[in-house]
């Protein structure tokens, strides 16, 4: 994918952040080598209790850009 703001390819980048002890939230996007702009293109909620995991993929709505 290339950076709508300058041009470069842009990178693929998962980002993975605990939200409590029982949760984890990750967060696909692409974001520019040169003008660090980024575009996001899923999140993703995993729940972790009682003893199972529970997955669920959120794909973001069309021109979600994170500034």
């Amino acid at each position: 994918m290339k950076c709508p703001k300058c041009g470069v390819q842009m990178s693929m980048i998962r980002e993975i952040e605990q939200t409590s002890r029982r949760e984890k939230g990750i967060k696909v996007y692409y974001r520019c080598t040169l003008c660090n702009y980024k575009v996001l293109t899923e999140e993703v909620h995993l729940d972790f209790s009682n003893g199972t995991i529970k997955i669920m993929v959120k794909p973001a709505p069309k021109a979600s850009f994170i500034k």
